[in-house]
């Protein structure tokens, strides 16, 4: 099992590298990705909610 964590201080610049958060989600090849203290713009979470491949717990 492969488990990622970030605390997400610099994630849109993560996300800009990879040119979208499902990019970068699917290059993990994580079982569990935990993010800590993700400071994103309403409109990138928003989106992120949406990621259907994808099961989100907000904590």
């Amino acid at each position: 099992m492969k488990i990622v964590t970030y605390n997400v201080n610099g994630l849109r610049q993560r996300v800009s590298q990879y040119g979208s958060l499902l990019r970068l989600l699917t290059s993990l090849d994580a079982d569990i990705i935990c993010f800590q203290a993700p400071i994103l713009p309403d409109a990138l979470l928003s989106f992120s909610l949406s990621i259907s491949s994808f099961c989100i717990t907000i904590f």
